[in-house]
């Protein structure tokens, strides 16, 4: 359902969700429940790349009811080091260079 701008003469402006359906008839104020006129308004249209969004929404969900986990992370290996790739002993699947 489709959020639209109304502005009424008394309190402003305010948005509401209604059925496009309704979208031609003015809205009702939230304060005094009289007749407001609907705003002209830019269409709100993704901008934000797929991840962000996901992440945005995330975060509005944990605000109110924050994921619970069982159990802490793991935690990364202590001590271990990265042996050197010694020439000619790359992986398998990789083509050498010349």
């Amino acid at each position: 359902m489709p959020i639209y701008e109304y502005e009424c003469s008394e309190h402003g402006e305010f948005e509401a969700q209604r059925p496009m359906r309704l979208s031609a008839e003015p809205g009702e104020c939230p304060v005094c429940q009289g007749a407001a006129r609907r705003l002209l308004s830019a269409t709100r249209t993704r901008l934000l790349t797929r991840a962000t969004s996901l992440a945005r929404d995330r975060n509005e969900k944990s605000q109110h009811a924050p994921e619970v986990r069982q159990s802490a992370p793991p935690r990364p290996a202590q001590g271990l080091r990265k042996r050197p790739m010694q020439a000619g002993h790359g992986r398998p699947w990789m083509l050498g260079h010349g």
